[in-house]
């Protein structure tokens, strides 16, 4: 047995690898997807006091630190049952709109356009660098949308990266009339770069998929079960809701996050420090979860604005319910990045946001337990709270969306390696395709930066059946 080692993967937030098994014929055996290093936050937040949480679990990532943050305040909510007002939560609304913004923004232009805009690029040329120098007006126009998203972030929370605006029971901040203008100001082209960001991305989707189709269909695309939130009458939401589990054929079950527990377990592996969540009554891995763009517009009747939904409307129309097609990520991703512009234009005007009444009643700080689920951009985010009787942290459970996407990234990686490696020696070409599969995700792996113009260190090592090495590729520079 032989195998290839993709270590690091490119173009991906922190340090993931795959390694992919040849047998003794050149044939692809086996494929994982690893996470290579432990974070510990679980353990070393043992001890905490509870009303602390909001402010450290950002550090779990640079990337996207609102969706912990926000997923913390309201585990710490749910512990003390704090009911919130609705300026408070209104205002939470507004800033995860418009962190919705930046952050799919940055995922769509750092991570995944290039794949979908850039094919046929080589290593060095096929990153974002690259879309802006060829697409100058696209560069400014994306920047442009990332500003607003990012400065409005700043705006409301005073912090653009990791804040602690909200707080239990409501934020800490008020909004006034003259950041509501300032982030109009920021805002004023959003909903028409966003809409001019959805048709690209629509318009080159449609083009693989009729173009390329032989390709599509080696990309994985293997049939899992989804998760999401969404409101009570179906409507999709980040903030919050009841969770929606759909399996493979479309069937729906509705739970509260807090009864998580009692259809959701996880699994461990021995390559990876990834844990890999599952639907209990089917069990692993059968139960294998995606969540993300792609699971979000799976499990929704329907989106919150009408831009995006007449975009949801022609997804639905063109790829079924529910779509299984991984680079579908990207469509989705672009239709949620019009909905969240659209949302916090039309918060924006909302004059509840304008109260200062922004923090609700809660109970008194003791023994407790709460859980507090958002839809991270990458997916669904768990945060699980236990408090002793002096308000510290006794427990913690978090499960983190990328987690849930281990399973199916996969399986995904293994569908593509055995439809595309035909031999010991697979080339450039081939091994950027299979991590397409995994970028589709856009997988969180931890808050670091990789280098854009192919130099970062790739390495691929081949052996033989005896252990011997026999080859080698790597983009490392001369």
């Amino acid at each position: 047995m032989s195998e290839i080692i993709i270590d690091p993967m490119t173009r991906l937030e922190g340090h993931g690898k795959v390694t992919i098994e040849l047998d003794d014929g050149g044939k692809v055996k086996d494929a994982r997807f690893s996470i290579v290093y432990l974070r510990g936050f679980e353990k070393f937040l043992e001890g905490c006091a509870l009303e602390d949480l909001p402010k450290f679990t950002p550090r779990i990532c640079g990337v996207c630190p609102v969706a912990h943050h926000m997923a913390s305040a309201k585990a710490c909510d749910a512990v003390l049952k704090a009911k919130l007002t609705e300026t408070g939560e209104k205002i939470r609304r507004l800033w995860y709109a418009v962190n919705g913004v930046h952050d799919k923004m940055l995922i769509l232009a750092g991570t995944g356009a290039p794949d979908l805009l850039l094919p046929d690029a080589n290593q060095k040329t096929r990153n974002v660098i690259t879309l802006i120098t060829k697409n100058p007006e696209l560069g400014k126009k994306i920047l442009e949308l990332r500003k607003f998203g990012q400065e409005s972030n700043r705006v409301i929370s005073g912090k653009a990266i990791h804040p602690f605006t909200a707080v239990p029971g409501g934020v800490s901040f008020k909004v006034t009339e003259d950041q509501v203008k300032q982030i109009k100001k920021l805002g004023k082209n959003a909903l028409h770069i966003a809409t001019e960001v959805v048709e690209l991305i629509k318009d080159k989707t449609y083009e693989l998929v009729e173009k390329k189709g032989d390709l599509l269909e080696k990309l994985g695309n293997v049939e899992t079960n989804y998760l999401g939130l969404r409101a009570s009458d179906g409507t999709s939401d980040h903030y919050d809701g009841d969770v929606a589990f759909m399996d493979s054929k479309g069937k729906i079950t509705e739970f509260h996050p807090s009864d998580y527990l009692n259809y959701l377990a996880e699994n461990t592996s021995d390559y990876s420090f990834g844990k890999y969540p599952y639907w209990k009554a089917l069990g692993f891995p059968e139960g294998i979860i995606r969540v993300g763009p792609l699971a979000r517009l799976n499990v929704a009747e329907k989106l919150s604005t009408p831009k995006a939904q007449e975009y949801f409307e022609d997804f639905r129309k063109s790829f079924g319910r529910p779509a299984h097609v991984t680079m579908l990520y990207h469509y989705a991703r672009a239709i949620e990045l019009l909905n969240c512009a659209e949302m916090a234009m039309d918060l924006l005007d909302d004059p509840a946001i304008l109260g200062d009444d922004t923090i609700g009643s809660m109970g008194p700080l003791g023994a407790g337990q709460g859980v507090g689920i958002v839809e991270a951009p990458r997916g669904t985010l768990i945060h699980h709270y236990e408090t002793d009787e002096k308000g510290l942290v006794k427990d913690i459970n978090l499960i983190v969306a990328t987690t849930f996407n281990n399973a199916p990234i996969d399986r995904d990686i293994k569908a593509a390696s055995q439809k595309l490696i035909t031999s010991k020696s697979p080339n450039e070409k081939i091994l950027n395709t299979i991590e397409m599969v995994a970028r589709a995700y856009d997988p969180c792996l931890s808050c670091a930066a990789h280098s854009v113009d192919g130099g970062y260190p790739l390495k691929i090592e081949i052996y033989d059946s005896e252990g011997n090495r026999v080859g080698e590729i790597s983009n490392t520079r001369r």
